[in-house]
């Protein structure tokens, strides 16, 4: 893999937080990949990444991209990323939420390098998504458990990042 290249993944989403941070204080998008991208996602792990292949209830694979707000390099500086850029199928920015199941493509910044030590790594960080169906987010048909339908609909509540221009 060359040090720095784009990867795009298409398939069906599984969950978005694209427009605002999850729980864990990142951007991420799950997708399961069509038969087109699997071979992608494989020889992505193959390279390294650490991101993990898993398989629902359903026996379907899929698989989570994140993006962090913010970074520190290997000086110690720390730095700030931008939002993941969402668009539509006419590439227009979409500010919508991406509901599960709708039809989208993932392009991923995949980088690798050295360790301080040595060794390689290898990784990638979600870039952005491209909606080319979208299925209107629903908190109540996400889960079954009320304490999850709950936390979803806090997560609809809050308010929208500020700008920091």
């Amino acid at each position: 893999m060359a040090k720095n290249q784009e990867v795009v993944i298409t398939g069906k989403s599984k969950f978005a937080f694209v427009t605002r941070l999850n729980q864990f204080g990142k951007w991420v998008v799950g997708v399961y990949p069509d038969q087109a991208s699997l071979p992608k996602v494989y020889k992505l792990i193959e390279e390294g990444i650490k991101n993990e292949l898993k398989v629902d209830d359903e026996g379907q694979k899929w698989i989570a991209f994140s993006r962090p707000p913010d970074k520190t390099d290997r000086q110690g500086r720390k730095f700030s990323l931008t939002p993941p850029l969402v668009i539509d199928k006419d590439g227009r920015v979409l500010t919508d939420n991406i509901g599960f199941g709708s039809d989208i493509a993932v392009k991923l910044e995949c980088y690798g390098g050295k360790t301080p030590i040595g060794s390689s790594y290898k990784a990638a960080r979600l870039h952005g998504v491209k909606v080319y169906n979208l299925v209107p987010y629903e908190p109540e048909t996400m889960a079954e458990d009320p304490h999850e339908v709950k936390a979803a609909k806090a997560l609809n509540a809050q308010p929208e990042p500020k700008d920091e221009w």
